[in-house]
């Protein structure tokens, strides 16, 4: 059991960023023509396949989930290109995309890396959750001494009953093959290194919210010191 817990979670780290790739590569090939738009996505997929590199690291280092690589994380930049990497996915599924990003947003301290998982875990749910399209809005604010950040979704909302177990891991509503289960509890063990939460609303046949909360880094005189809850 814990070989398979540990298999099934390195390549979920991996399928991520894979299918990020795949994304980039579809939009190169189509919009060859506009050079800049091209070097981005190159750039994108560098991004992607270091992640894969440190997911196969990890596997080949202790078979265990990698200790966060702490440093100041402009959270609406890594919001940004997660948004870039599954715009295209986004648009063929008839999904609107917004943003509201506070400007001056303080920084976190964390893994940039590890947090773009937790923001592509669940834009990708709420991909799934519009299989007939709707709009999915990202919003961030600094809220006391923390960055709260908002993923909306206009899907099909979760019941009760998975309510209380979509952390769990492994637990998936959807069929075999299509999901392992491990996407927002890999996303909320990230979250709760980072000293943040996430927090979930949810209404049947009118859509999600999922509000994740981190610590803000705070000036202290010359010193940087991070806010605990």
């Amino acid at each position: 059991a814990s070989i398979g817990q540990l298999a099934a979670g390195i390549g979920h780290e991996i399928n991520n960023p894979l299918d990020g790739i795949k994304n980039c590569l579809t939009v190169i090939k189509t919009e060859a023509e506009d050079p800049e738009r091209k070097k981005r996505y190159f750039e994108l997929i560098d991004e992607a396949l270091y992640d894969i590199e440190c997911a196969v690291r990890n596997l080949l280092g202790y078979a265990k989930r990698h200790e966060p690589v702490w440093e100041e994380v402009d959270i609406n930049g890594v919001l940004e290109r997660t948004i870039i990497m599954t715009d295209y996915k986004l648009q063929n599924t008839g999904i609107a995309v917004g943003t509201s990003f506070e400007a001056n947003l303080p920084r976190v301290i964390g893994d940039s890396h590890q947090l773009q998982e937790v923001f592509f875990n669940i834009i990708l749910n709420a991909l799934d959750a519009m299989p007939k399209g709707g709009s999915l809005t990202v919003e961030t604010k600094k809220t006391d001494n923390f960055v709260d950040v908002k993923i909306i979704d206009t899907g099909i909302g979760i019941s009760q009953d998975d309510m209380a177990n979509i952390f769990q891991p492994f637990y998936t509503t959807k069929s075999l093959g299509e999901g392992t289960g491990l996407g927002l509890s890999v996303s909320l063990e990230i979250v709760r290194k980072h000293d943040g939460d996430i927090n979930v609303y949810s209404e049947q046949g009118k859509g999600t919210v999922f509000n994740i909360t981190l610590p803000a880094e705070i000036k202290d005189g010359s010193e940087f010191i991070v806010s605990s809850q």
